[in-house]
């Protein structure tokens, strides 16, 4: 029977947490109501803050989708190939060139692109 002695304690850490002392009880009466006026400050920041996450949020979903629009693909493309050369050229006139890789590397080129 060695656990006699500690469900005797345990028994009265339970009895002490159930009826704490009267001070305990005060204090924590004292500080609800306290809080009761503060309540509506508390509520009105956080109805601020969920209010401006969710318009950054609308407005992050909104951006990306005009970003999307700006980027989507063309509807058509007209593909030409003559030899080992294909050229693809969409709707709005860009026009992508694909064709074999050098054989050497070249060195000190450039390429110049113009707008049509």
């Amino acid at each position: 029977m060695d656990d006699e002695n500690r469900l005797l304690e345990v028994d009265a850490r339970v009895r002490a947490t159930v009826n704490p002392p009267t001070s305990v009880v005060d204090r924590v009466v004292t500080r609800a109501l306290t809080d009761i006026d503060r309540a509506p400050q508390h509520r009105r920041k956080r109805i601020v803050v969920v209010t401006v996450a969710t318009a950054v949020l609308l407005i992050a979903v909104w951006r990306g989708r005009e970003r999307t629009e700006e980027h989507a693909v063309p509807n058509s493309l007209a593909i030409t190939g003559e030899g080992s050369l294909l050229v693809a050229e969409s709707d709005d006139r860009r026009r992508w060139i694909v064709g074999p890789v050098a054989q050497r590397p070249i060195g000190a080129s450039y390429v110049i692109v113009v707008p049509q």
